[in-house]
């Protein structure tokens, strides 16, 4: 049974219209809000009543543009969905957003929930009594968004003055930079298996997952401790290999809730690393775990920079 939703309100905020803020103290990792679609493209002439009609054109469009085109970008996208790719909610499509940046971050993030036909909203870090409720609209693809600022100007043409956008444009530039740097990595990182020393490479994911995250890109770190896992396991280290999927299964929990199919996955993996595909394919070696990664990603970064 899903436990009571915890208390926010959607108001007016100076200079972003409208907004979401929490009313009452809500625990990193919560789910705020589960919702079903008010509206979908292409529209679902089921949904097509006359409220939701209206609820849809309360949305604003920008001067000159075509009336209905111009509100398709306040659509959340239903990652997922084999009908649907988007969808507009009563709650979570007021949200405000947040670039990740090493100064700033969104302080929840949503998650189409295919079981239940639900878009799901949790928290990523504590959230304070009557504070603001941002998440990254381009969290499906955040470290390939290396310009945000003209990203988000194009696409839904606004402005942003987060503390990320707002840095001088040297420092946004090495950040750019540096995420470019990393993707070129994730890129590659593949080719190398099997071809160079397994330890370095591990040695080097935790590096590029360590650069990542104090460019504020913690929704990384599911991803790579997955690809450290496939590593460990394609080496037959079960140990370390159980170290890092720990990891993954932890982050998919709080990112799409803990009974998603990411967890589910993540946890048969845990209890048995040796049911992965490719277990033992390269040769054996005593590799190890995310110990010194999760601390300075999680405690460092979350603690110091963005609570």
């Amino acid at each position: 049974m899903t436990p009571p939703f915890p208390k926010v309100s959607i108001v007016d905020i100076p200079g972003k219209g409208q907004g979401v803020i929490a009313l009452e103290d809500i625990p990193r990792g919560t789910l705020i809000v589960a919702e079903t679609p008010r509206f979908t493209f292409p529209p679902n002439p089921t949904l097509m009543t006359p409220e939701n009609l209206k609820f849809f054109m309360s949305f604003p469009g920008a001067v000159g543009e075509d009336p209905l085109d111009g509100r398709y970008k306040h659509f959340v996208p239903l990652v997922g969905n084999s009908d649907y790719r988007s969808g507009l909610f009563t709650t979570i499509c007021k949200l405000n957003h947040v670039c990740p940046s090493p100064d700033d971050g969104p302080n929840a993030t949503y998650f189409w929930d295919e079981r239940s036909k639900r878009e799901l909203l949790h928290a990523l870090r504590d959230i304070h009594r009557n504070q603001e409720i941002c998440v990254a609209y381009f969290q499906q693809d955040s470290r390939g968004t290396q310009d945000p600022a003209a990203y988000l100007r194009k696409k839904f043409g606004f402005d942003c003055s987060c503390r990320g956008c707002t840095r001088p444009v040297a420092e946004r530039q090495r950040s750019a930079e540096r995420i470019a740097a990393y993707t070129k990595f994730v890129d590659d990182l593949p080719k190398h298996y099997g071809l160079r020393n397994a330890f370095g490479i591990l040695k080097d994911i935790e590096k590029q997952l360590l650069i990542i995250c104090n460019e504020g890109h913690v929704g990384e770190i599911s991803s790579r401790a997955y690809d450290a896992f496939q590593l460990c396991a394609m080496h037959g280290d079960a140990d370390s290999a159980r170290k890092w999927e720990e990891l993954v299964r932890d982050e998919s929990k709080l990112y799409c809730g803990g009974q998603s199919p990411e967890v589910e996955k993540a946890v048969g993996l845990v209890m048995n690393p040796s049911s992965f595909r490719q277990w033992g394919v390269l040769k054996k070696t005593k590799l190890f775990g995310p110990v010194c990664v999760y601390m300075a990603c999680r405690v460092s970064f979350l603690s110091e920079h963005l609570c």
